[in-house]
């Protein structure tokens, strides 16, 4: 008869096992150019049908055309703009009327809204996914496996009662690892993105 002990240690397996292969699926998926479906997209862009691309959504992308415009040319701050778009009543990114600094300054530091022509985005991307492009046309790119996510248990104990909660410890990963994966040209005036980040 197995023991609990011997169980556990083969539930763990099966998680790691199941957990590596969704790892390295993902890893596929990035390298043949598609985009890798969390829980909401991009501001500014929704998933295409399947899930595994990106459209741009007008009215939300119009917002950051003015967002990159109010720092980039304009010399606004972050907290400037926050107050502005609040004054405003414009709903933030996950709802409600409180815009924050972290998001703003996410969207001028993202390479998805940075427009690039098809001879970088080619630098950047297989031959199989540079195939797959228009080469009149400029895209974002999208960045996957930025950051390295383990997984672990914790031993935690609080009045004399042991739980172990899930902890989820998060790492950059060196550039090099980077997959870049191409979304459609957002419109930002490129010297807008680059006066603002």
């Amino acid at each position: 008869e197995l023991t609990d002990g011997i169980l556990d240690q083969l539930a763990k397996f099966e998680r790691a096992k199941t957990a590596e292969r969704s790892r390295r699926g993902k890893l596929r998926k990035a390298r043949e150019g598609k985009i890798i479906a969390i829980h909401t997209p991009n501001y500014g862009f929704r998933y295409n049908e399947a899930r595994d691309g990106y459209e741009v959504d007008e009215l939300k992308m119009a917002l950051i055309h003015r967002i990159f415009r109010m720092v980039g040319v304009e010399g606004m701050t972050l907290n400037a703009v926050a107050r502005r778009l609040e004054a405003e009543g414009i709903p933030a990114p996950r709802g409600g009327g409180t815009w924050n600094r972290p998001t703003l300054r996410k969207f001028v530091l993202s390479d998805v809204y940075l427009r690039h022509s098809y001879e970088e985005v080619t630098k950047i991307v297989t031959g199989e996914v540079a195939a797959t492009l228009d080469p009149s046309a400029h895209y974002g790119i999208s960045w996957y496996g930025k950051q390295r996510h383990t997984t672990f248990r914790e031993i935690r104990v609080k009045d004399g009662k042991k739980t172990y909660p899930r902890v989820r410890k998060s790492v950059d990963a060196p550039r090099e690892e980077w997959i870049g994966v191409p979304v459609p040209d957002p419109g930002i005036p490129p010297e807008w993105v680059l006066a603002a980040s």
